[in-house]
């Protein structure tokens, strides 16, 4: 049994370092993405490509990390304490979150860029933006709207479920969703340009399903089987070819199954990090240091790389854009988002003492 999986049964799984390194190739594609769609304008298609996949990582990595940590609490502990979950998510994402909406505010106020609506800002906030809204400056927001969704459910359903049960019920679920999108897709029922397979929670849940498949796979079948050991000898730049290519070329013909079998591919790619250590350069600092910005990154990639407002001036051209949005997104993440974390640290060490004396009388 790797290494890796050995330490995933413990609190600190989200920080197995190669785990850091694929949020940093993650939030790289991104970027990447973006910066070649709508920055410069040029080969569309590979922006688009590489776009999508760095979210589906995104997605498939939080899924995978979140379970871990929540199974873990609940075969220690016998519960989930869902208060200090939602504590812990809050501390995690609303201050990065609050800083980028009152900048954006601030915006609109001082007709820096188009006017927002109420109810868009409503939907940012109650995140629903994967349901309401059309400003550019915000689009991003369907992402982690799509996320909080999914876990205001997963972990109360995971607390009444036992490990192999609920294996079995995730997947069960995640293929229900793929089949589901497929038969939306082959029998037309929506327009597929407008998003909403893309976007609509009811459509997207498998992406982050599948991480949740691989946590509950891992701990439940932790010697590695005939599949698994077939998975590993693939060499990882094979894994990276098929991906990029699939991601290229597979909506265009391929569209009912198009983001099942990425998402299946996105899946591959993590369980080889997390059951390889030296998973090639994943651990390599810039990659890990990438990783550790990447949700600030996120928040502010979009005004600058996407959004493109002209009255900006040399703050939007190529690669001036780039820079400051990666300046804005170290001064979030060391002012706003480590204090927090730290704090979160401390919140999450100071209920286990609780729970342990409790215990103990």
């Amino acid at each position: 049994m790797s290494e890796a999986i050995k330490n995933m049964s413990n609190e600190r799984a989200s920080h197995i370092p190669q785990l850091d390194g694929l949020r940093g190739v993650a939030i790289g594609l991104v970027l990447a993405g973006h910066f070649l769609q709508f920055s410069l304008g040029k080969y569309a298609a590979l922006g688009n490509s590489f776009g999508q996949l760095g979210v589906l990582l995104f997605f498939v990595l939080s899924g995978f990390l979140i379970t871990t940590l929540i199974v873990s609490e609940k075969q220690k502990n016998g519960r989930i304490n869902l208060v200090r979950f939602y504590w812990r998510r809050a501390l995690r994402l609303v201050p990065a979150f609050m800083l980028f909406m009152f900048v954006v505010i601030l915006l609109t106020i001082t007709h820096r860029i188009p006017a927002i609506r109420a109810y868009e800002f409503a939907a940012c906030f109650l995140y629903i933006r994967n349901i309401f809204g059309r400003s550019e400056i915000v689009a991003h927001l369907w992402s982690l709207s799509l996320e909080e969704q999914f876990y205001i459910l997963w972990p109360p359903f995971v607390s009444f479920w036992n490990s192999s049960r609920l294996l079995i019920a995730s997947v069960v679920l995640t293929a229900a969703f793929c089949l589901w999108r497929a038969f939306a897709i082959a029998a037309n029922l929506f327009d597929y340009n407008a998003g909403i397979y893309y976007l609509r929670p009811w459509f997207r849940f498998d992406s982050i399903l599948i991480g949740c498949c691989l946590a509950l796979l891992l701990r439940n079948k932790p010697q590695p089987g005939v599949i698994q050991r077939a998975l590993k000898r693939v060499p990882v730049v094979m894994i990276w070819a098929l991906l990029i290519g699939w991601s290229l070329v597979g909506e265009g013909s391929y569209r009912p199954v198009y983001l099942s079998l990425q998402t299946l591919g996105v899946t591959w790619l993590l369980f080889r990090a997390v059951t390889d250590h030296k998973f090639l350069l994943l651990t390599a600092p810039p990659l890990k240091f990438l990783g550790k910005i990447s949700y600030s990154l996120y928040l502010w990639q979009q005004p600058f790389l996407v959004a493109g407002f002209a009255n900006w001036g040399i703050i939007e051209r190529p690669p001036i854009n780039l820079i400051i949005c990666f300046l804005v997104a170290i001064v979030s993440y060391f002012l706003i988002e480590k204090p927090f974390l730290q704090l979160k640290d401390k919140l999450n060490l100071k209920s286990k003492e609780q729970f342990v004396m409790a215990g103990a009388n």
